[in-house]
């Protein structure tokens, strides 16, 4: 029987910093979770070092963001990426930067944990390199998120390597079953090599706060009803969609909408959607905030009758999570993770191929069913207790153990390395 001893882990999150901007293009669910997840693992003395080609804004090229987790910023000499695609085009001498800094530091890793297909294509560099276990998970897949009716927005370059990937890599973490089976449907996966782990939510920072306090402080004191929507401005989450359903919903509801995300006043995205706020004559009821702390979402949450998220596509939806945590309902299109938690409860609702009709509708029902039941947030907030990030960690741990420890040795090279450094 194998006894456990730490790891030492290679978190690949190339493209996108775990203590980015959150709601900004490159930086939403996906930084959360690795954040979250490598300070779970450090608490149960497993080393995560954290790589990253994102922005680093001055900050020291190594931050120490857990017990025994650091966030590493890779510079790539004389290269300048335009966008996170051309990341791919330096991933050689991204790997030997990497790979210098391993050297250098005396760390052997015991496992390489990708996030995303450009840190896949350098994870599997490694691995080969290497030789240790290589596991990947997208996050989102290039060939599910195109929204229905429009031209085909994913690359070819990503489409093949995810491809590419899926094929080769050791073993793929899948959020949801759905995302399971668009994996084996879409990308031809083997079910075998596919292990589903959800993502989480801290419980911890989201909790129920009194409704009246949180709009007090928000300054939002009325009594009329207040939606609200986090994330990226991304076409695929839908936003257009959300304010032409907010629209309808004045034949019924006045109701306003809170909107969080977006990077600034000269954001393109956002002016255009502050335009189509415009258009369709919603002012008075749409407040841009822009990007809030992570910290301060509870807030958010609370002060909110309902969130909306009206995505085309989730590889899962952490948002939801957060929101049901604090005791708010959801309405969501049905995808991710939604559906799991959402159909046959009182927590909220999901839209099949929503329009913004049938948004509205959905929104106007429950608006009307809340206010009639003797609603209780404390079983919404029941609905995720079991998606902690203890037990997403735990889980996580079970798939690293299954594949990185010797059995025929009992060590790890992470115990190796500490017999090495004691000799030393």
């Amino acid at each position: 029987m194998c006894t456990e001893t730490p790891l030492n882990i290679a978190m690949l999150s190339i493209h996108s910093s775990p203590l980015g901007d959150l709601g900004t293009i490159n930086t939403g669910g996906m930084s959360i979770y690795v954040r979250e997840l490598a300070n779970e693992l450090s608490r149960h003395g497993h080393s995560v070092d954290i790589f990253t080609c994102a922005e680093n804004n001055g900050n020291n090229p190594i931050i120490q963001i857990g017990e025994h987790v650091r966030l590493i910023h890779l510079t790539i000499p004389e290269a300048t990426p335009s966008s996170k695609e051309d990341l791919v085009l330096f991933l050689p001498e991204i790997c030997t930067v990497l790979e210098d800094f391993a050297a250098e530091e005396k760390i052997r890793y015991d496992i390489i944990h990708s996030h995303y297909w450009i840190s896949g294509c350098l994870g599997e560099m490694l691995q080969n390199k290497w030789n240790i276990p290589h596991i990947i998970m997208f996050h989102t897949l290039g060939l599910m998120k195109t929204p229905p009716g429009e031209e085909k927005k994913e690359s070819n370059i990503r489409i093949r390597h995810e491809k590419r990937l899926v094929a080769q890599c050791q073993k793929i973490i899948a959020p949801t079953e759905r995302e399971k089976n668009n994996l084996i449907d879409s990308y031809k996966a083997h079910p075998d090599r596919i292990d589903i782990i959800p993502g989480g939510v801290n419980l911890d920072l989201f909790h129920i706060e009194s409704q009246d306090e949180a709009r007090k402080t928000l300054k939002r004191e009325s009594n009329t009803p207040l939606l609200l929507f986090v994330g990226r401005f991304a076409a695929l989450k839908g936003l257009e969609l959300l304010l032409e359903a907010l629209a309808l919903l004045q034949e019924h509801h006045t109701a306003e909408l809170m909107i969080i995300g977006g990077n600034d006043s000269n954001d393109t995205r956002q002016q255009q959607l502050k335009e189509h706020v415009a258009r369709l004559h919603l002012e008075n009821l749409v407040h841009f905030i822009g990007r809030v702390d992570h910290q301060k979402l509870p807030l958010y949450y609370n002060a909110a009758d309902l969130v909306v998220i009206p995505s085309s596509y989730e590889s899962f939806g952490l948002v939801c999570l957060e929101a049901l945590a604090c005791g708010t309902p959801v309405i969501a299109s049905h995808v991710g993770v939604m559906p799991d938690i959402l159909d046959g409860t009182e927590n909220g609702a999901t839209i099949m191929d929503p329009d913004p009709r049938r948004l509205a509708a959905a929104i106007t029902a429950f608006l009307s069913k809340k206010r009639s039941l003797n609603y209780n947030p404390e079983s919404v907030r029941d609905s995720v207790k079991t998606f902690s990030w203890k037990r997403i960690g735990a889980d996580t741990m079970h798939l690293y153990k299954n594949i990185a420890y010797n059995c025929s040795s009992g060590e790890t090279t992470g115990q190796q390395n500490k017999k090495r450094t004691a000799d030393a």
